[in-house]
């Protein structure tokens, strides 16, 4: 049975003054994936040597996505980089995602090796080699223009990925619907969406071939 693997690290960590503080932040972020996703992940993600990071999904799923997002958004302005690989076990399947070995590991130890070679936000591997890369440019384009966002933007569409309407958003900040969706269009987020919803049905389709 194949299954995602999935690393991350946090870019130049050791220039980072109060370490203890990042890796508190990674702590939390690796809990709340956790808690938020059980039903998608095969072994839960964990911290591994102080600012890297490790899990397992059962499957190539949309969430995957979503996690990664939600580990870039936890941790910024620090910039991350994510290896993701896809391919079988040869050891025992853990609860928490450490003390295995097999060709899904291996894929994804190599995807960050090139990630971090290339400085890419994220890199595919064992998915075969044009989902590869087209998985690692859509996915590097999204998060590449989500890392531009401002802080109001991030607000608003925090928002609007929690199902508040625009109207709603406004309201709470107490500014015009015209404004924003103002923000929403200077932050691009009709075009990030329209690539989001395009990769999640890519991966919704990969997983249905497994």
């Amino acid at each position: 049975m194949p299954y995602v693997a999935i690393k991350l690290d946090v870019v130049r960590s050791r220039r980072v003054p109060d370490r203890q503080h990042l890796q508190d932040r990674l702590l939390a972020a690796v809990e709340g994936i956790n808690v938020r996703f059980p039903g998608v992940i095969a072994a839960r993600f964990v911290v591994t040597h102080g600012d890297e990071v490790q899990g397992l999904l059962a499957s190539p799923c949309p969430e995957l996505v979503t996690i990664l997002e939600g580990f870039y958004d936890a941790l910024h302005p620090h910039r991350l980089r994510a290896g993701i690989g896809f391919g079988e076990l040869h050891t025992r399947l853990q609860p928490a995602a450490i003390g295995m070995d097999g060709p899904a590991w291996h894929a994804a130890t190599d995807a960050i090796d090139t990630a971090a070679r290339e400085r890419k936000f994220v890199q595919f591997r064992g998915f075969g080699e044009t989902q590869d890369a087209l998985y690692t440019a859509l996915l590097n384009l999204l998060l590449w223009q989500r890392q531009r966002w401002s802080p109001q933007q991030r607000q608003i569409i925090a928002r609007l990925g929690n199902g508040t309407t625009q109207a709603e958003i406004a309201r709470e900040l107490g500014v015009t619907a015209a404004a924003v969706s103002e923000r929403l269009q200077a932050a691009g987020w009709k075009h990030y969406a329209e690539g989001q919803r395009v990769l999640q049905r890519l991966l919704a389709g990969a997983a249905a071939k497994v």
